[in-house]
């Protein structure tokens, strides 16, 4: 079966950033290249703006499970902040090699096509 795939890396060095495909979204393929959010367990995206920067907080059905599974305290300990006052989790294109438009686009196209409604 073939299936298409978006990888988008950081721009200052090339690394990993973010994998997009039909299974899910992967905000952190560095930890786990097979650990995504499914787009089932996705409700959808919502834009914020903290200063001048445009966070995407991809809200999801059971934040609490992404929480639990976080091993780095450090990584854990800012989810629960995010959670607790935006949703959790969160992405932002500053540093990758993709603009913020042509990010929430692809979010968007992938998400209204791979979808199951719950």
């Amino acid at each position: 079966m073939w299936s298409c795939n978006d990888f988008i890396f950081n721009k200052s060095y090339p690394q990993l950033a973010l994998i997009i495909d039909s299974q899910g979204l992967n905000v952190n393929p560095k930890k786990s290249l097979t650990e995504n959010i499914k787009w089932n367990e996705i409700k959808g995206f919502k834009e914020i703006k903290i200063n001048s920067t445009k966070i995407i907080i991809i809200e999801v059905h059971n934040p609490s499970k992404w929480i639990k599974n976080e091993t780095n305290l450090v990584r854990r300990k800012m989810m629960q902040f995010n959670n607790a006052n935006y949703s959790s989790p969160n992405i932002s294109a500053v540093g990758l090699d993709i603009s913020y438009d042509q990010l929430i686009e692809i979010l968007n196209k992938y998400y209204n096509q791979y979808k199951i409604e719950l």
